[in-house]
This record gives structure tokens, C-alpha cells and sequence, in this order.
């Protein structure tokens, strides 16, 4: 199953999670997923990020990121400055994703699972193949369904 954060069949998150939004017009999306040997409690996280979750933000959501042609945007995740601090490698299999030609990147939740967002299923698996990502991570290509809405316009990303 795709990661969580990750649009999945025309819906999203909201708030912190708590909140599923119905998206549509949503294409379908290829994905990179780099999955690290090592958790990140989400309890801790919070923790650690409590200064940087009061700071004034302009809100945003995945739903604000998706245009016709999918997720074209990296998302703001508030949680993310906490995980880097902690594991720096996060930010390097983010960059290994960008070199390898992801549309837009992020990382999952409270992390550490990170994704890369590629314009077509081939691009994906390639990308999944060839990165160099750090010791001990993985890589698993994968996709996430378009909404209704999309599909029956013909609105494919890649194709």
C-alpha cells in the first residue's frame, strides 16, 4: 500500500491527519518511495517540532498542490525540519530522487519514508533502480489511482 500522506484514489489529509478530503479531477501518479531500516516516533516528533508547528504559515494542503497533470509541487510538511535534524539522510534520498527527475518530493508523516512523484510509470521504475539511496534504504516503485473524475475525462499524467 502507498505511504501515508500520499494522495490515494482522490483523497487526502487534512489538518494533522485527522481529516480525509475527497480530491477530484485527480490523475493517476507514479511514485518512488525510499523506506528507511529506522522509525521516527510520532509522538517524539511533535515533540521536538513544537516551536516550528506555532510559527505562522500560509496554510496549504495536497489538494491546493494538484493541478490537472497531478502533484507538480513539493507539500510543506511541518514535521519534516524535526527529522532532518535527526537523520540528515532523509535529505539526501530526497535529492537522489530530484536528480533522478521526480516532478515534486516530501517526506511521509513524521517520516522517515520519503517519495518522489515521476511523470510515468517507466520513469518511476527506472528511477527506483538507479538511485543511489543510503545505506540500509530501500526503494519501491509504485502508483496511486486517479479519481473517478479524472478517468472518465481521459485525464492520464504520462500518458
Amino acid at each position: 500500500p502507498p505511504a501515508p500522506g500520499v494522495p490515494v484514489g482522490g483523497a487526502g489529509g487534512g489538518g494533522v491527519g485527522e481529516r480525509l478530503e475527497t480530491l477530484s479531477g485527480v490523475p493517476e501518479m507514479w511514485w518512488v518511495l525510499v523506506a528507511f531500516p529506522f522509525p521516527i516516533s510520532t509522538a517524539q516528533a511533535y515533540a521536538e517540532a513544537t516551536r516550528e508547528l506555532t510559527l505562522p504559515r500560509v496554510p496549504t494542503s495536497i489538494g491546493a498542490l494538484l493541478g490537472p497533470a497531478g502533484l507538480l509541487a513539493s507539500p510543506r510538511n511541518d514535521l519534516e525540519a524535526t527529522a532532518l535534524r535527526r537523520h540528515p539522510e532523509i535529505r539526501e534520498a530526497q535529492r537522489a530522487l530530484e536528480r533522478a527527475g521526480a516532478l515534486a518530493t516530501g517526506m511521509t508523516g513524521s517520516g522517515p519514508t520519503v517519495f518522489g512523484r515521476f511523470p510515468n510509470d517507466h520513469a518511476a521504475q527506472q528511477a527506483a533502480v538507479r538511485i543511489e539511496v543510503p545505506a540500509g534504504a530501500r526503494t519501491i516503485a509504485t502508483s496511486s489511482p486517479g479519481s473517478a473524475s479524472a478517468e472518465s475525462k481521459g485525464n492520464r499524467a504520462g500518458a
